[in-house]
């Protein structure tokens, strides 16, 4: 689902993602890989914060604009308590 590159237009319609509710830091890290607010952090860094979010949308070098994003919080168990989609500009 997330790339660096396409060629099609995405749908604006999110995916019902209550599914990960209760699902582990590691299985969403296996599933969609590193987070996007976790580039600039260590690995451990980023395993310890509460809240990822993954960006699911590309812009081409030097665009500016936005798209969906699913924000996931994280209990001290490291289990997903919260996920929802923003929509960034």
């Amino acid at each position: 689902m997330r790339a660096a590159s396409g060629d099609e237009p995405v749908g604006a319609e999110p995916i019902d993602v209550e599914v990960l509710l209760g699902v582990s830091r590691s299985v969403v890290a296996d599933a969609l890989g590193s987070p996007d607010n976790c580039e600039q952090l260590a690995s451990e860094e980023c395993s310890s914060k509460s809240q990822w979010l993954f960006g699911f949308y590309y812009l081409p070098p030097g665009w500016r604009g936005g798209g969906p994003e699913l924000w996931l919080d994280f209990n001290s168990a490291g289990e997903v308590e919260k996920a929802e989609w923003h929509f960034s500009r």
